[in-house]
């Protein structure tokens, strides 16, 4: 794939991104994932399965694959508390693996000309309306929401590793 500026660039911060994200959750042993980053609020389990459902839509809404998680959607959509059926972190960390692997071979397919294209969640009249809403679009909003999320499991690591709480 030469000369495709916008998806090298693109596949470039999907690595920077996915490396920061695999520091911090690798950083924590499981029982600390389970740890509030604050009390009350997220824990590091559950933002590593946001994550995995955010993942998955990427399969669908820009990778015209099959979605793989989808019965975890509403375990991990928004509820900070454990519901039943929430899988094993060990469950987690190997879709964490498997899904971040096929993304990054798939992404690494996509042309400059796709990556501009719309994604799946569009209909072709309003994509005409606003060109915006294109697959790179998708992907960099995704790629936000990772680092966000990332951020304060940053902050989960330095509650153990460092003993600094956030308030």
């Amino acid at each position: 794939m030469d000369n495709q500026p916008v998806s090298l660039a693109l596949q470039a911060q999907w690595q920077m991104t996915l490396q920061t994200a695999n520091r911090y959750f690798g950083a924590l042993s499981d029982e600390q994932l389970a740890g509030a980053i604050v009390e009350g609020r997220s824990t590091g389990y559950f933002l590593l399965g946001h994550l995995l459902i955010s993942l998955d839509d990427i399969l669908d809404a820009v990778l015209n694959q099959s979605r793989q998680l989808s019965d975890w959607k509403p375990l991990f959509e928004s509820s900070m508390t454990a519901l039943p059926g929430y899988p094993e972190v060990s469950t987690l960390r190997q879709q964490w693996t498997n899904l971040t692997a096929l993304i990054t071979e798939k992404l690494a397919q996509l042309t400059d000309q796709e990556l501009v294209g719309r994604h799946n969640r569009v209909s072709e009249e309003d994509f005409q309306k606003d060109p915006t809403r294109s697959k790179l679009t998708f992907l960099s909003r995704r790629l936000l929401h990772q680092q966000y999320h990332a951020g304060q499991v940053a902050l989960l690591v330095a509650k153990f590793k460092y003993g600094v709480v956030a308030a």
